[in-house]
Parts: structure tokens; sequence; C-alpha cells
């Protein structure tokens, strides 16, 4: 019976403090139930909203890191594969080295034997030369000069009055 005596007292008290007392119940009442029915829904959307958010950033960070990953391998793959094409072009570079030194000391035979060849013809010419004008004094010599006010006789003509 307590409880009946004390809300008949607030009631009792409240009905002769005024419209002004039963005013400031209403807006705690009022405020009571807002912040039951408004604020704490409030709170608890902002929460879990903080907490997609949080999930989020989380599922972003696993995805950047995946990405990243990726890259990486495929930065590996591309260094990988950019020092095999390196090291082919170095090996090519060193064969086309060693065919240009066979070409070089190849070279350098040939032009030694052409200057060989080039200094025997050159001997062959003078000799040819001299033969030419050791022909040509025994057929002076040999056929005396007829007919021309030069010193020399055609061959053909001197044959062919021979002949007739």
């Amino acid at each position: 019976m307590r409880t009946d005596e004390l809300m008949g007292a607030m009631g009792a008290s409240i009905a002769h403090a005024g419209p002004e007392w039963a005013l400031a119940l209403a807006a705690i009442g009022g405020a009571i139930w807002a912040a039951k029915n408004v604020w704490l829904p409030w709170t608890e959307q902002r929460s879990e909203l903080a907490r997609q958010a949080q999930e989020a950033r989380i599922a972003l960070e696993a995805k950047r890191e995946e990405r990243k990953a990726r890259e990486s391998e495929s930065r590996d793959k591309h260094d990988e594969e950019q020092n095999r094409l390196t090291g082919q072009w170095l090996s090519a570079y060193e064969r086309g080295t060693q065919v240009q030194e066979q070409t070089n000391v190849l070279l350098a035979g040939f032009d030694a034997r052409m200057g060989a060849l080039e200094a025997a013809l050159d001997e062959s010419k003078d000799r040819s030369r001299g033969m030419a004008s050791e022909v040509h004094d025994l057929h002076s010599r040999l056929i005396p000069a007829e007919g021309r006010g030069d010193g020399h006789r055609e061959m053909g003509a001197g044959r062919a009055r021979e002949g007739r």
C-alpha cells in the first residue's frame, strides 16, 4: 500500500502546485520517451553504421593488399622477363662481337693476301714490260723496217708482200 499512498501524495501535491509542475513532469516524461524511442535507436543506428564503415574499410584494405600482391607478382614477372631478355641480348651481343672479331681476322688475312697478290701482279707487269721490250728489240733486229717512216713494219703487211 505504500505505493498507493505515495502516488496519492504525489498527485495531491501536483494538483496543489499548479500547472507548471504538470508541464515540467510532461516535459520530463516526453524527454524519457524521446530518449527511449528516438535517441536510443538513433545511437544504435549510428553504431551500426560505424561498424559497417569499419567492415568496409577492412574489406577495402584487404582488396588493396590483394591488388598490391598482384602488382608485386606482376612486377616480379616483368623483372624476370626483362632479365631473361637482357641475358639473351648480351649473349647475342657477345656472339656478334666474336663474329666481328673473326671477320676482322679474316679480313686482315684477306688484306695481306690482296697486298701480296698486288705486289705479284705489279712484279708480273714489270716482267711483262721487260719481256715486251726484249721482244720488240728482237723483232726490230730480226725484221728490218720496210716502208714505214717510223722504223716499224706491220707484220701482216710484210708477210703479204713476201707471199706474192
